[in-house]
């Protein structure tokens, strides 16, 4: 039961790991363009 229960939280922590990594990746892209628009102009 408790092992069952570790598991699904690893599971969670994972899942919390990859979405945060994923809004990481979009925030970083969006600033790069911004950069690279100011830098056209």
């Amino acid at each position: 039961m408790v092992g069952g229960y570790r598991l699904s939280f690893i599971l969670f922590l994972k899942e919390a790991v990859k979405s945060f990594g994923f809004v990481l990746l979009i925030m970083k892209f969006k600033k790069s363009k911004k950069h690279f628009c100011n830098q056209k102009m």
